[in-house]
């Protein structure tokens, strides 16, 4: 139990003119991704409509994304079919729109931005934890800041390849994994 000289010895530093205020530290911002338009997308195939005449063919063939990249160069083709070069079929334009229609652009653009606001939450990420107040703290335990922020920083990694993957690929399945506990870890720290 303190004594009545420990408590007033506490009370002075508390009350002297010569006190230091300590300004708590910032934590790192949460990251809320099931809120996000375009997450749900990322476990599942983005392809093109399956009620084109191509769509059969595409899905035995599993070229979705390969057949939405060469559509852009049908016009560009001199009406040869930009994947085999032989005499384009009438129809392939109209087939090839009607397949990447409004709604398979409508998941891209999701994916895209998601992935923009993944990058905007990574940047916010980095400003906090290379904030000047976190470098200069006297109470921080830095070797264990750098351990949690080196895990950080490895998942937030691995989610920005598999974002690029999916933006690059959209039919590609992606597991994105949870930032949760590495972010924890590093807010306990600080």
């Amino acid at each position: 139990a303190p004594t009545l000289g420990d408590l007033t010895d506490k009370a002075g530093a508390v009350f002297s003119d010569n006190a230091t205020t300590i300004v708590s530290l910032d934590v790192l911002p949460a990251l809320e991704l099931q809120d996000q338009p375009g997450y749900d997308l990322l476990g599942i195939r983005v392809v093109g409509s399956a009620t084109v005449t191509l769509s059969e063919l595409v899905e035995t063939l599993g070229n979705s994304d390969w057949l939405a990249t060469g559509r852009e160069y049908l016009h560009e083709s001199d009406g040869l079919c930009p994947f085999c070069q032989q005499v384009a079929p009438a129809t392939l334009a109209a087939d090839l729109a009607a397949m990447f229609d409004d709604h398979y652009a409508a998941q891209l653009a999701e994916i895209e931005a998601f992935s923009t606001h993944f990058e905007e939450w990574h940047d916010r990420v980095a400003a906090v934890a290379d904030a000047p107040s976190i470098s200069a703290s006297e109470f921080l335990d830095k070797a264990a800041f750098q351990a949690a922020r080196r895990n950080l920083d490895a998942v937030i990694n691995v989610n920005e390849r598999l974002l690029g993957q999916k933006n690059t690929t959209p039919s590609d399945v992606v597991e994105f994994e949870s930032v949760d506990s590495a972010l924890k870890a590093v807010n306990d720290v600080i």
